[in-house]
């Protein structure tokens, strides 16, 4: 097995376990809590007061965020099968990028949800969301950015794995001499490259 081929099932396992844990931890957080919980719970606040402004029953709340999860991340997975041809195998950083954001951002506006209705007779009276919500927001772009320069390395990987010119400097010297070209890739090395 070579390393590319190696990293195509590691991606691939990586993005399913990721998907799976993310859609249990929406749908099994509400639960869990249920006994804390009002029947129903605060799911919009106004945005001036800061006050809960609509509500959903619990059943509800723990599904709607795993339905949106399981569209996107079923959409993500489609695109990621469709564009591993092209991408030599490797996923695009887009890809992972859109997971980690999204599970992430799902996953805290959940947990917010549920901690701000925790201990309340009535949705009313739940507590504001605005401080956990900018928190999930910095965390979730900060995962989405390491998805991002993890995917580009890894393309980058894949394509040198493919053709060792890919990475090659565009300043190249050629031999008249010999025809052959000699290319400094980015790493300090150099390549020989001999005509056919």
């Amino acid at each position: 097995m070579t390393d590319r081929a190696g990293r195509r099932p590691a991606a691939v396992r990586g993005g399913v376990c990721w998907a799976a844990g993310v859609l249990v931890l929406l749908v099994v957080s509400p639960l869990v809590a249920g006994s804390r919980l009002p029947d129903r719970l605060a799911t919009h606040w106004d945005t001036g007061s800061g006050k809960p402004d609509g509500s959903m029953p619990l059943w509800a709340a723990s599904l709607f965020p795993a339905v949106i999860w399981t569209v996107a991340a079923t959409m993500l997975g489609l695109a990621w099968w469709r564009a591993r041809a092209t991408s030599r195998g490797a996923a695009p950083g887009w890809i992972g990028a859109t997971l980690g954001f999204g599970g992430v951002a799902l996953l805290g506006g959940q947990l917010s949800v549920v901690r701000a209705n925790l201990d309340h007779a009535d949705w009313r009276e739940a507590d504001s969301v605005a401080g956990p919500v900018v928190v999930t927001l910095l965390v979730a772009a900060a995962v989405a950015g390491a998805a991002l320069m993890a995917g580009r390395r890894s393309s980058r990987v894949a394509a040198l794995t493919a053709d060792p010119r890919a990475e090659a400097d565009p300043a190249t010297t050629a031999n008249p001499e010999e025809g052959a070209r000699e290319a400094g890739l980015r790493d300090g090395r150099s390549l020989r490259v001999e005509p056919r």
